[in-house]
């Protein structure tokens, strides 16, 4: 850059060489120019890219492609396409429409072609020829991971997925013509995508086309079958007959979404059931097919019956619920006990943890008998390496068999943590099902007629089992996380091939712990929902009396309390407790201490348990009309944060909090105005009302208008305390000067192509 300076003539280089100290860089204005116009064509394609697929999850098809041509980056604006036109497809099966959406999966095809021919999207022959990475050069350390291929992936996945959601459809409605079109183009495009071998590469997460093609031609035979008997809902028998056909997650999925659409909540029911009984040959979850996907919808779907049904229907589901949750403890086997971490005993001292190792809690730490007797036969023996190529052993396998066992034990771990996390999402939504009691309703006769087969008494019953049962799970799970964070990583050298076998382990550790505590989190939310129907459920069963909080959740009362209250929509009891909730806050903390910086595991997972409870009152307090207590609890959680050291670089989630009091708050205002309606609905409005209406929308607009204005106030505040570099600690010349220093002194050695690997970084 300073020769290309040199070259100009002196009244430009004297500028150019001015601006230079003034910036520190040479050329610094253009760079930052060029970086200024980057980052607002990216923030406009965001923008469209967005819309688009907004507007085509709404069904407007014009103004989605609309949105999506505007944008001038040809990769985002091909997968923008595509994406609109998936969206299409999905609403139109979901509408019955079989025909359109069948002329739209043409459509889909082309402009993946497109993408593909003209770069936009990357050549599916890399996938195999590069191993998923993108290669400056051949070697390993100079490649990076593609995320290119992995967006090519999902795509397919998804194209994959409607294709199969038609068919199955289609042949559910007896069309018998339109089945053998949409055949033919499955049977073309799965032919397309797999002579790329993706689902060969290990590093890539792709399913086999062709089983994804049978999987669908089998459930689309069966929902024929079926729809000629009559379809008859809760029809077991039928489906045992063609037990046969499920041999793979997308056979599961196909048939329980089909009877799901028809709420036929039995056979769904029985054939999860019948998925989890057969985990040991069948995947529970694959690319999109998920049985924990399918358990979160069909308890959701419970949860909108009670909402909206009479009492003898709450009846009826909760007898749903009750016989899902013990046939799913019948069939879960050992995905029902929490896993242990065993891979041999590489564990880091006692006393660098923050609780003491006991052996027996591990089985992979106590040698066997028979181990005690062939070491003490060995005892004497001295063993002559003759080879002499400086290794102890006749063949010499590096750290392989170490990499693989840790990588096989993971994936074990995680299968188990997977199920484990669907439980707890399953006790949270049961214990959020309406009551069936308002505050008003809340006395002594309507007690009597609302619990008089004691539903609510045995629903209490029930959720004290489930408390206990989250409980016991939590502690075991906190063991495990203890274990994994305890697992020392084997370092076997300096040089480049051991730093980047020492990488891969760091992940395989990271990954594991990261999965660890999300599902340990979800055990605490559960735990504090199932603790808040029980209190509720008091509420209601003992109107004018002090509640009780278990004895085991004394120290989240306050939160217990509010969700309480919350479940039974009692506002003047929400007001009452919140003080005591502003208390309890302020002794909490809202920012953590990553991992990757020397973080405590457990910490981490009571920090983002506040954090979710806070998120969760945030998304609940607007609709029951308490806007001012929802400001309040956003600006509590501003200032604790801002009360706080970053010092050690710690991670703050303040923009999802803000994210959801504030999109939760609009909501609430624009739900009250539409159900506030100035006049009644009619054909013709007369003046008089045309005058009502827009003094209302002008009401809602300076509402929402003030509501911005608030808020963004706490936002202005809290985005001067952040930090997106640790330059930005670097403010005056006394603390940039050893800065300085130091990269001149050292950064010849460290600032190098070959030094700043990811491996060393």
């Amino acid at each position: 850059y300073n020769e290309l300076i040199l070259k100009l003539p002196d009244r430009h280089q004297k500028r150019l060489q001015a601006e230079a100290i003034e910036r520190h860089q040479p050329f610094g204005a253009a760079r930052q120019d060029i970086n200024n116009r980057l980052s607002r064509q990216r923030d406009q394609q965001l923008i469209h890219c967005r819309l688009a697929q907004v507007y085509a999850r709404m069904g407007y098809r014009e103004a989605a492609i609309a949105e999506s041509e505007i944008v001038p980056v040809a990769s985002a604006r091909i997968n923008a396409q595509i994406d609109c036109l998936l969206n299409l497809a999905r609403r139109l099966i979901s509408k019955g429409e079989l025909s359109e959406a069948a002329e739209v999966l043409p459509q889909i095809s082309e402009q993946l072609l497109v993408g593909i021919d003209c770069g936009a999207i990357v050549d599916p022959w890399n996938i195999i020829g590069f191993d998923g990475n993108y290669s400056l050069f051949p070697a390993s350390e100079n490649s990076v991971r593609d995320h290119r291929v992995d967006d090519l992936v999902e795509l397919l996945n998804q194209i994959l997925s409607v294709y199969s959601q038609l068919w199955t459809s289609a042949a559910a409605a007896d069309r018998i013509d339109l089945s053998d079109r949409i055949r033919f183009r499955f049977r073309a495009i799965v032919d397309w995508w797999r002579q790329f071998a993706a689902h060969e590469v290990m590093s890539v997460d792709a399913v086999d086309p062709e089983d994804v093609y049978h999987g669908a031609e089998h459930v689309a035979r069966a929902l024929n079958l079926w729809h000629r008997g009559g379809a008859a809902s809760g029809d077991l028998e039928f489906w045992a007959q063609h037990a046969q056909m499920f041999d793979s997650p997308a056979a599961y999925r196909l048939v329980i979404e089909a009877l799901l659409e028809r709420q036929d909540f039995k056979t769904s029911r029985a054939l999860m059931m019948h998925w989890l009984s057969q985990s040991d040959q069948v995947e529970l979850q694959q690319g999109d097919n998920s049985l924990y996907d399918l358990m979160w919808r069909w308890s959701s779907e419970q949860r909108e019956l009670a909402t909206s049904g009479d009492a003898s229907s709450i009846e009826e589901t909760w007898t749903r619920i009750q016989k899902f949750y013990d046939y799913l403890e019948a069939n879960a086997e050992q995905y029902w006990q929490v896993p242990k971490f065993q891979v041999g005993n590489r564990f880091l001292p006692p006393n660098q943890m923050a609780k003491d190792f006991d052996e027996d809690d591990d089985p992979s730490l106590n040698e066997d008998s028979e181990d005690d007797v062939l070491r003490a036969a060995y005892e004497d023996v001295t063993y002559i390496d003759e080879t002499d190529d400086g290794f102890e052993g006749s063949v010499f396998d590096g750290n392989d068999h170490l990499e693989t066992e840790l990588e096989a034990e993971v994936d074990r771990v995680i299968d188990r943590l997977e199920f484990l996390g669907a439980l707890a999402e399953f006790w949270r939504i049961t214990a959020t099902f309406p009551l069936g009691v308002h505050a008003s309703a809340l006395v002594p006769t309507s007690i009597v007629s609302q619990d008089k087969t004691g539903d609510l008494s045995r629903r209490q019953d029930l959720f004290q089992s489930w408390l206990g049962q989250a409980i016991s799970y939590r502690e075991q799970l906190f063991e495990l996380l203890d274990s994994v964070h305890r697992y020392a990583l084997p370092v076997t050298g300096v040089d480049a091939e051991s730093m980047v076998a020492y990488d891969r382990h760091r992940l395989y550790k990271e990954s594991l712990t990261q999965h660890i505590i999300a599902v340990c989190t979800q055990f605490e939310i559960s735990i504090r929902m199932l603790g808040s129907a029980i209190t509720a459920i008091d509420w209601v069963l003992k109107p004018g009396k002090f509640a009780e909080v278990d004895s085991r959740l004394t120290e989240i009362k306050p939160m217990i309390l509010i969700f309480a209250a919350a479940l039974i929509q009692d506002q003047q009891k929400i007001i009452d407790e919140f003080p005591a909730l502003n208390d309890y806050l302020r002794n909490s903390r809202l920012l953590y201490v990553p991992l990757s910086r020397g973080g405590s595991p457990r910490e981490i997972v009571q920090f983002r348990a506040v954090q979710t409870s806070i998120r969760e009152l945030l998304a609940t307090l607007p609709f029951l009309g308490l806007m001012m207590e929802s400001y309040e609890l956003t600006q509590m959680a501003m200032t604790l944060e801002r009360n706080m050291p970053i010092d050690q670089g710690a991670v703050t989630e303040f923009d999802e909090l803000f994210r959801v009091a504030y999109s939760s708050m609009i909501e609430a205002i624009v739900l009250a105005a539409k159900n506030d309606k100035p006049v009644p609905k009619k054909k013709r409005h007369t003046a008089a009302d045309r005058e009502k209406l827009q003094a209302h929308q002008d009401r809602l607009f300076q509402c929402t208008q003030d509501l911005t204005e608030s808020m963004l106030m706490i936002w202005l505040a809290h985005s001067r305390t952040l930090r997106l570099s640790v330059l930005e600690r670097v403010m005056d010349r006394h603390s940039w000067q050893p800065l300085m220093k130091f990269i001149m002194s050292y950064g010849a050695e460290f600032f190098t192509q070959e030094f700043l690997q990811l491996s060393n970084v």
